[in-house]
């Protein structure tokens, strides 16, 4: 998937959102620039390489094995990165001519499906939700350590502002969608309530 928070597709009777962003939490220390699934991905790629040369080489190394080490991380490093280490991503569907509301949750591990009626979904709404700073003595250590490797964001320790979208069904509310910009998630209500209204 791309860079880009959400995919929508609409079709006569279909509407499909596709978005890795789906969950309000809070950022990380460390920039997403500095440590990401390709950094996992090489660290892990290169810890196999090097045991597995170990095993092999046991203590004289040649120029052979570090040939292979180097074919051995070039084979894993894409694997891991797009198997181990992909993206989670979220699939809803509101499909109006089978009357069903479809949920799929993408993951690595314990990937699910839920599948409910159309009439059991009640409302599409936005919800506003804020994550307040804690430990702001902390936050200010590491930020001050941060800002001399140049690793911290600007927003880093400061209260964030999530708006969600979500799906209120007669027995659960659930969550398909979470952005910072307010306008995003309203665009993307218009078209999803639209579509319920047309039933």
């Amino acid at each position: 998937m791309s860079k880009s928070e959400y995919f929508l597709k609409k079709e006569s009777d279909k509407i499909v959102l596709k978005t890795t962003s789906f969950k309000a939490e809070k950022g990380s220390i460390l920039h997403t620039d500095v440590f990401n699934q390709e950094l996992a991905a090489s660290f892990l790629a290169v810890a196999c390489a090097l045991a597995i040369i170990f095993f092999v080489a046991h203590t004289e190394w040649k120029i052979i094995h570090y040939i292979i080490a180097l074919l051995i991380f070039i084979i894993l490093f894409p694997i891991f990165r797009l198997y181990l280490f992909r993206d989670s991503y979220i699939v809803t569907t509101i499909d109006k001519k089978n009357g069903l509301v479809t949920i799929n949750l993408n993951r690595p591990i314990l990937s699910k499906t839920i599948t409910k009626p159309l009439k059991s979904l009640k409302d599409i709404k936005i919800t506003l939700k804020k994550l307040k700073v804690e430990n702001i003595d902390g936050i200010a250590i590491v930020e001050k350590i941060a800002l001399q490797h140049g690793t911290v964001g600007t927003d880093f320790g400061k209260e964030e502002e999530f708006y969600n979208l979500v799906l209120e069904f007669e027995d659960e509310a659930i969550t398909i969608f979470t952005t910072h910009t307010k306008e995003k998630a309203e665009n993307i209500l218009k078209i999803l309530k639209c579509q319920k209204e047309e039933i």
